[in-house]
């Protein structure tokens, strides 16, 4: 049996989401959020697709990508090129969880050629504040996700899937809340911290005797 990472609850603050979004700059209804290192191992070229498919027919919606990494100013330019207003890569924070808790959806698209995900921080930390995750498929992603339960996993550069499933979340209010719920549900009861801590002292109880 696989003992996964478990999650502390502890480092979940409740936060006035609106005040967030404005420090943030964020005016829009909605706000979908990538976090990673913005190097090869993560599909940002996927990510920047799907901004752009989403803000050629509506305006509600903010992309936000944070994290750091060598190719942050590659795709600032990209995203300056193109023209696109409601994409931002935003670089490093170290409010990371405080950005998730003003997120609607989360993604994380993994560039499946350089990286094998394991079961991502990221992931958990969007499902644990009852963000529901649209993931690509690959790693321990399946995992944590149960698709169309607490989110979604798809296949690696399905960018019309992508459009189709978050559009569908943004668009339907009931069902997003019940993926969020899910979501951290999934957390509670599946990562949890005291959990994962009891299953692996009676791994070691078995080890000695």
């Amino acid at each position: 049996n696989v003992i996964y990472n478990g999650f502390d609850k502890k480092r979940i603050k409740s936060i006035d989401r609106t005040a967030k979004r404005e420090e943030l700059g964020v005016d829009t209804k909605y706000l979908v959020t990538m976090c990673g290192r913005v190097e090869v191992a993560k599909d940002w070229d996927s990510f920047i697709q799907l901004a752009e498919k989403v803000e050629s027919c509506r305006d509600d919606v903010t992309f936000l990508a944070v994290g750091g990494g060598n190719q942050l100013e590659y795709f600032r330019n990209i995203i300056c090129d193109k023209g696109l207003r409601r994409i931002r890569f935003i670089g490093r924070r170290d409010d990371v969880e405080e950005i998730l808790e003003s997120t609607d959806i989360s993604l994380l698209f993994t560039n499946n050629e350089k990286h094998a995900e394991g079961v991502s921080n990221s992931i958990m930390e969007s499902m644990a504040v009852r963000v529901p995750v649209i993931a690509t498929e690959g790693g321990g992603t399946p995992e944590i996700i149960t698709d169309g339960f607490d989110g979604y996993v798809i296949q690696p550069g399905d960018i019309d899937k992508a459009y189709f499933l978050l559009s569908e979340m943004l668009d339907n209010e009931i069902k997003r809340n019940r993926m969020a719920s899910n979501a951290k549900k999934t957390i509670d009861e599946r990562f949890n911290l005291t959990r994962m801590a009891e299953e692996y002292i009676q791994l070691y109880r078995k080890i000695i005797q």
